[in-house]
């Protein structure tokens, strides 16, 4: 599993300044809204660097699993994160663990 700040690199995103736009954001709900938008905006990026680096079009595999593995990890700690906020067991330290 990658690290988040890695994961959102291969991407081509700057986790830092992502980071600090999550921690601007005062209200709970609206950080997790911010969580949501992210996920599909990696979700977004990743499919279309995907289609973009596919082994079918002669590219090297190794960057398509790159992007693969990426998104896993996005996905793995911001879909554990929505879950926790949905039950109602989100902690604050939580969030911070993903951004």
């Amino acid at each position: 599993m990658l690290t988040l700040n890695y994961s959102w690199k291969v991407l081509g995103v700057d986790f830092d300044k992502m980071a600090y736009q999550m921690r601007l954001i005062p209200d709970r709900e609206e950080k997790i809204r911010f969580v949501t938008r992210s996920l599909d905006m990696a979700n977004k990026l990743g499919r279309k660097l995907m289609a973009q680096n596919h082994p079918d079009k002669g590219f090297d595999g190794t960057k398509f699993l790159e992007i693969q593995e990426a998104l896993e990890s996005i996905k793995f700690y911001t879909e554990d994160l929505i879950k926790a906020h949905e039950s109602g067991s989100l902690k604050p330290e939580k969030v911070k663990l993903v951004f």
